[in-house]
């Protein structure tokens, strides 16, 4: 099974998971015309080229903004360990560890991507401190030898950076996360748009950059 995504991840401490949910989305609508501007190709009305603004595209905008509004979560209470899913202005960027998780090409992250989770830290330190033949065993947990003891041998950090993300991805139950079955985490999602003032803000940024693309400003 091939998969792409991304998860910003944030350590709770003393916080419970929603009160870290309220503070990314307080600066989500603080920084609001900044994400409404990074995403402007995927308004629908301006993806279509609408000129005349119908109440049709006016309603498939709007839902967009909801969509683009909402953050999606997922909770390990045993790691007190919050990931959210979705887009987030640069200033909440600054208080996660955004991780890109791909079956596409290698999975020897740089030890330093890990850093500022503690979770993340901890298995990262226990395995660089593995011996080669602990680290064979974690990479073939089962008869099958998907890594031989030659090529360990040859590259050891290599395949220690191999099997932090395999851990991680493990531990996390991220297969069962992306298959929609339960696991050893919770899910739940946020909203940002929780009144009108909020939605009458986004509905006017959005108009603003329909000005700027319809004058060939933009694009």
């Amino acid at each position: 099974m091939s998969y792409s995504f991304n998860i910003n991840f944030m350590d709770l401490q003393e916080k419970e998971p929603l009160e870290k949910c309220k503070e990314v989305i307080a600066l989500m609508l603080k920084y609001s015309e900044e994400m409404i501007w990074k995403n402007r190709t995927y308004i629908p009305s301006i993806e279509s080229a609408v000129v005349s603004y119908s109440p049709q595209f006016r309603t498939a905008d709007q839902n967009w903004l909801y969509n683009l509004f909402t953050i999606n979560s997922v909770y390990w209470p045993e790691r007190n360990l919050l990931g959210i899913i979705g887009n987030l202005p640069t200033q909440a960027m600054k208080i996660v560890t955004p991780i890109h998780f791909q079956s596409s090409s290698n999975r020897d992250y740089n030890y330093e991507i890990w850093n500022g989770i503690e979770y993340f830290e901890t298995t990262v330190k226990n395995i660089r401190e593995m011996d080669s033949k602990s680290v064979y065993d974690g990479l073939n947990p089962s008869k099958h030898e998907w890594y031989s003891k030659e090529e360990l041998e040859e590259n050891l950090e290599h395949y220690k950076k191999i099997l932090i993300y395999d851990t991680i991805f493990r531990e996390l139950q991220l297969f069962r996360w992306l298959d929609n079955e339960p696991g050893n985490f919770q899910v739940f999602s946020m909203e940002a748009i929780t009144c009108q003032e909020d939605l009458r803000k986004l509905q006017k940024q959005i108009n603003d950059i329909r000005s700027l693309y319809l004058e060939d400003k933009l694009f």
